[in-house]
């Protein structure tokens, strides 16, 4: 048995969500995992019409949806743990992909501020100019200045558009992935305040800049801390796959006071540790998750 804290666990309530992206990390290939899931599917939808597909489409919503809310009625007991595990994380990242998606839509949004604002953000016009010392007139570009401005203050070109760059590929470790993801949903919340109350984490949050750089990742690391804490002791379910990720070298000191090695390779997610919980949370989360954070800010050459 793992032991106990001898401290009692003091949990600062900050009001942050729950960090359901962690259970994502249980799919270790998305790519390969939504083609073979979907193979049978797909050829069966070739003979199928638009409108045919449309009502698929409608029906399986509708059946994603009876399932959430009456599980009981839509899954076998038996399965119904790993299956909600397995739903959620779907429905994660499913969520995650069509929010990308959807920011790429956003053409005709610009159309509508370029043209409202001669000078808006990087809206550049063609103008006129008289030459010097002469009557004659010649193209210029206004706005220019501006636009530069712009492009410099928010750093394009000098950092991904999108943090998530690993998640598909089996080869990166389960850390940095859920470096990225923890990014991710902190940008997320931070620009779109999907919170129900203005809480003290959510009001930290907003307070960072934007975006995290090499200065600041210190201040982004203190308020996803602080979330990764707390979630640690509301919802120790979401960092099994972490844990299972650290090896620890279990050993113990005889009479003698030499050290005895009983076992290596032990993942953290075993109860047998040996170690205190707080020296497990402090591995998992302080040293390998922080240092795949700040890994995020490091250019790609080191």
């Amino acid at each position: 048995m793992a032991k106990k804290n001898d401290a009692a666990v003091t949990l600062e309530k900050t009001g942050a969500p729950d960090a359901t992206f962690l259970s994502s990390l249980q799919v270790t290939n998305w790519t390969e995992f939504g083609i073979e899931t979907t193979r049978h599917e797909r050829r069966s939808l070739v003979q199928e019409s638009t409108g045919d597909i449309t009502q698929r489409i409608n029906r399986d919503l509708t059946e994603l949806a009876d399932r959430v809310l009456n599980p009981k009625m839509a899954l076998d007991h038996g399965k119904m743990e790993n299956a909600a595990e397995h739903l959620s994380a779907m429905a994660t990242m499913a969520a995650r992909f069509l929010e990308d998606l959807s920011r790429t839509g956003a053409k005709f949004e610009i159309e509508l501020a370029a043209a409202r604002k001669h000078h808006w953000p990087v809206n550049l016009s063609l103008g006129r100019k008289k030459k010097p010392n002469s009557s004659e007139f010649i193209r210029t570009i206004h706005g220019f200045d501006k636009v530069k401005k712009y492009l410099v203050n928010i750093r394009l070109g000098e950092s991904p558009a999108h943090p998530m760059k690993s998640l598909g590929n089996p080869k990166v470790k389960i850390f940095k992935k859920a470096a990225e993801l923890l990014f991710s949903c902190l940008l997320d919340y931070r620009e779109r305040g999907v919170w129900a109350n203005f809480t003290p984490w959510a009001k930290d949050l907003s307070a960072l800049k934007i975006p995290m750089t090499e200065d600041n990742v210190g201040d982004w690391w203190a308020v996803a801390k602080r979330w990764m804490n707390e979630q640690w002791v509301m919802h120790p379910e979401y960092f099994v796959h972490l844990k299972k990720a650290c090896k620890h070298e279990k050993s113990r000191i005889d009479k003698s006071g030499k050290k005895i090695i009983e076992e290596k390779g032990v993942s953290l997610d075993r109860p047998d540790t040996g170690l205190f919980e707080s020296q497990i949370k402090s591995h998992v989360i302080d040293l390998r998750l922080a240092e795949a954070f700040y890994d995020l800010v490091k250019p790609a050459n080191l």
